[in-house]
């Protein structure tokens, strides 16, 4: 059996005979039961979100190179995936496609051979994604059969059949730009059916608006982000800073925020202390809080209440290249960003430019 063999676990081994490959199943198994996923997998079946209206809205914040863009990515598109292995379980009882049927009867038995041995909660973990990896094969195998060879990691080159199948709900090149334009006024025509889901990478920064070739768009989006839940189920938005996003979207939004973590676990066969990186992604939870008071002095009832915060749930992505987005999608992720600073710098310097002849023309 397959069991921690991303992080140098000695395990009996198995060998794979599918088209996608183990690290490719790594990505896959580590996303499965992933908040996100799981709200993409309910949304693709109109189950809702998992966390029911207000989640509709995701805003995924941290700093560079802490995997924004790559979980958002891999959310939505391991979030699909399991929505179409789990309908064609339900549809046709597919065994292949009952991953979590199947994952919970191996998983069971591997507590039961390891019973007696260390095994702490990191390792339960580790050792749940290891079956995970064992089971999702077969399944992959057979969407592969409809969409073509999966491709997951810093390897692909190219978009494989979920990504194309997901093209118009990824805001990734250049050209996206205009097609999210013609998308959003197909929809409100009633030309166009919208999409479950809408990843907008980069696109909420207020900054947007200085960007001649995004000003339209900026309108739209907050044109859009005001009646997005009879259009668009569900948004997907990345940014440094709640700070620099456009206020209507971070006012309904739900904040996942991206820290870098270490987790420190027990060898279940040797009981070796080993640890590994990770990227935490917290998935903060709006609270109402109230607070009892009287002040005496002035006889005045001083209660309050008020909005708080609280971390309702966290995933966590091992730190390792094989967790890295796919290269065609880096790329246009880059080219398109380039392009867009280039814009912004320029826009300034014409600004500054002007400015300055207006300042001469004064003088004179």
């Amino acid at each position: 059996m397959l069991i921690g063999h991303s992080i140098g676990l000695y395990f009996p081994c198995i060998t794979f005979l599918h088209v996608v490959n183990e690290d490719g199943v790594d990505v896959v198994a580590w996303y499965w039961d992933s908040l996100i996923a799981n709200t993409v997998a309910n949304v693709f079946s109109n189950r809702g979100s998992v966390m029911k209206d207000e989640g509709a809205r995701l805003l995924i914040t941290g700093r560079p190179g802490t995997g924004k863009t790559t979980y958002a990515y891999y959310g939505l598109k391991v979030g699909y995936i399991k929505y179409l292995l789990t309908a064609r379980c339900f549809s046709n009882g597919d065994s292949a496609s009952c991953v979590d049927n199947q994952v919970k009867k191996l998983y069971r038995e591997e507590l039961s051979r390891l019973s007696g041995k260390p095994l702490d909660e990191w390792g339960r973990e580790l050792l749940y994604r290891r079956v995970l990896a064992e089971v999702l094969p077969d399944a992959l195998e057979a969407l592969e059969k409809r969409y073509g060879e999966l491709c997951f990691g810093a390897g692909c080159t190219k978009p494989d059949g979920i990504d194309e199948k997901l093209r118009l709900m990824v805001l990734v090149s250049e050209s996206d730009v205009d097609a999210l334009e013609e998308l959003i006024q197909s929809i409100l025509l009633g030309e166009a059916k919208p999409p479950k889901a809408l990843f907008l990478d980069d696109m909420v920064y207020k900054s947007n608006f200085w960007d001649p070739e995004y000003r339209v768009l900026y309108r739209e989006l907050k044109e859009l982000l005001l009646h997005h839940r009879i259009t668009i189920p569900l948004l997907i938005a990345t940014a440094v800073d709640r700070k620099e996003v456009i206020g209507v979207y971070v006012r309904a939004s739900r904040n996942i925020d991206t820290v870098k973590s270490t987790a420190n676990f027990m060898d279940p066969e040797t009981g070796e202390e080993r640890s590994m990186m990770f990227i935490s992604y917290r998935w903060f939870s709006e609270v109402t809080l109230s607070r009892r008071g009287y002040d005496y002095e002035k006889n005045t009832d001083v209660s309050a209440v008020f909005t708080g915060y609280t971390i309702m749930g966290r995933d966590y992505i091992p730190k390792l290249a094989k967790f890295r987005m796919p290269r065609w999608f880096e790329e246009a992720h880059v080219e398109r960003r380039r392009r867009h600073l280039l814009r912004v710098f320029m826009k300034a310097g014409k600004m500054r430019k002007k400015a300055k002849e207006e300042e001469e023309d004064a003088k004179h």
